[in-house]
């Protein structure tokens, strides 16, 4: 047993794993510092209409909710990464295929 109460066995799989998050992590980085700002507005409104749709989709099958996924800090998130993000999601939600409540929306980001 290690100090952490692990086998060798365990402390080697953690190890991985914890290797693995650091890596998905360096490529998620990667992914928006150089080939985000690469694409084209209409891919970058492809990518978030697929995380969009993917979140709302989710989030109401498990929850009931499907505005779930919006608060203040997934808007500084996105809005860190995309700085245009507003106006790409304008074009995101005429996208979505269903009636989007723009004031729960915009109530779930400015709690």
């Amino acid at each position: 047993m290690s100090d952490g109460g692990f086998s060798a066995e365990e402390e080697e799989l953690r190890q991985k794993l914890m290797q693995l998050f650091k890596d998905m992590d360096k490529r998620e980085e990667k992914y928006w510092e150089e080939q985000y700002p690469l694409k084209s507005r209409e891919e970058k409104v492809k990518d978030w209409l697929v995380g969009i749709h993917t979140g709302m989709r989710y989030q109401g099958e498990s929850t009931g909710d499907e505005y779930t996924q919006f608060s203040p800090q997934w808007y500084r998130l996105v809005k860190s990464k995309e700085p245009d993000f507003d106006e790409i999601f304008k074009d995101v939600v005429k996208r979505l295929g269903r009636t989007f409540n723009w004031d729960e929306y915009k109530r779930r980001i400015l709690a």
